[in-house]
């Protein structure tokens, strides 16, 4: 509804008082390094299986980034190391995990959420168009053969 609001011209904005909690909460934060002291486990686990595919070892780098992100925003509730540095916690790593991890199941050859959804539908009525399941999720034709093609393809 914002976005609509917004392309509309009548989104008022947002109250004062949260645009000045957000600016507070931006000038808190300060340049700081981050270490992230479970990172060598996280990469173990991701390289001691072979059959992992290589992209998704080329995203744990990216996975690092976001755990680092996140322990920054969190700074002033983390500990530091002797060195001043941010110390990344756990949580910090689930975190990134909800944010990651549709990415990371489609790399490992997971199906993602709504590939599931569509395969389901067709299971459940054996014989369906394109245009009959776009209407039952309410997408597109264009996106159902974009999202066949993919899948088809084996992207």
């Amino acid at each position: 509804m914002r976005i609509g609001e917004q392309k509309a011209g009548t989104f008022k904005g947002l109250d004062q008082k949260t645009i000045g909690c957000w600016k507070l909460f931006h000038e808190s934060l300060k340049p700081v390094d981050v270490v992230i002291p479970f990172a060598p486990d996280i990469i173990q686990f991701i390289n001691k299986n072979l059959t992992v595919p290589i992209a998704t070892r080329r995203a744990s780098k990216r996975v690092m980034t976001v755990i680092q992100t996140i322990a920054c925003a969190y700074q002033h509730q983390r500990k530091k190391d002797y060195k001043g540095r941010v110390i990344a916690e756990t949580s910090d790593y689930w975190m990134a995990l909800q944010i990651v991890q549709d990415a990371f199941r489609e790399n490992m050859g997971a199906q993602d959420k709504k590939t599931e959804k569509y395969l389901a539908v067709i299971k459940e009525k054996e014989r369906i168009t394109p245009g009959n399941l776009a209407k039952i999720f309410r997408v597109s034709g264009a996106a159902i053969s974009g999202w066949a093609w993919k899948s088809i393809q084996g992207e």
